[in-house]
């Protein structure tokens, strides 16, 4: 057994015929294990950056084709529930909401507002 370096980057050197086939069996399947797992890696992120890639083309040709339809789409918001109120009843609902029974009632003075004097001047 030797060693090369000093520290905790040191690498060991070990005669493969002094280590036990099953430590030797372990080291090769987890040098295995990490090949794959790397090689895993590299193809889920080449799907995902195909998938992306195909679905901004996607959106930049519907973009070219009709820009309004692509705005609106984008930002409408999608319509969910179902109206079960008659138009007789919304109608209603508004006219109560909206308006004022007294409007036509004069509201008289104000003790937080100041009289204001004419203009002196006229034109």
């Amino acid at each position: 057994m030797r060693s090369r370096g000093s520290g905790q980057n040191s690498v060991l050197y070990v005669s493969v015929s002094r280590v036990p086939t099953r430590l030797r069996e372990k080291v090769s399947l987890a040098q295995l294990r990490g090949q794959l797992r790397s090689r895993l890696k590299t193809l889920t992120t080449a799907e995902r950056v195909a998938k992306k890639r195909k679905t901004k083309a996607k959106k930049r040709s519907a973009f070219i084709a009709n820009p309004y339809r692509f705005s609106r789409d984008l930002l409408e918001e999608e319509r969910s529930g179902k109206m079960e109120s008659s138009k007789i009843e919304v109608e209603q609902h508004l006219r109560n909401a909206h308006s004022d029974p007294k409007r036509h009632d004069p509201l008289g003075n104000c003790d937080r507002i100041f009289p204001v004097e004419e203009p002196s001047m006229q034109v």
